[in-house]
């Protein structure tokens, strides 16, 4: 709760996201469902992946989003998958697999010192897709 209750000017910063990742990955399931119950936390996890998936954000940012986004969406929870088809994943993910434009997708940029590449992110969109 306390990593979702920070405030950025802009984006979370990649360990944060990170830290986040890891959290959604290794937390049992029911760990996992109460930390998100209250609804304020739930504002705050849609604020940060809106901003990580949205546009201007660099390549590894929208990277460790998606890679979030699959973790929730990949437990067995109806309301856990539920959530992330409410916020526009689905259209998101489906329009960077069929363009395969960054740019055209919002993703404008690839930070020299960042090791994420294009491919990566298309490859996460896809997974997301075949989920």
């Amino acid at each position: 709760y306390a990593l979702l209750a920070l405030q950025w000017p802009s984006t979370p910063p990649l360990e944060v996201l990170e830290i986040i990742l890891v959290l959604f990955c290794e937390l049992p399931q029911g760990t996992l469902k109460k930390s998100l119950e209250p609804p304020e936390v739930l504002r705050m996890l849609s604020t940060i992946l809106h901003r990580t998936l949205g546009g201007g954000v660099s390549l590894g940012v929208a990277l460790l989003g998606c890679k979030i986004i699959r973790a929730l969406a990949s437990r067995q929870d109806v309301a856990l998958q539920h959530w992330v088809c409410c916020h526009g994943v689905g259209r998101w993910s489906r329009r960077l697999v069929m363009v395969r434009d960054i740019a055209q997708c919002g993703l404008f940029r690839q930070l020299p010192q960042e090791k994420a590449t294009p491919e990566e992110l298309t490859r996460g969109a896809q997974s997301l897709q075949d989920e």
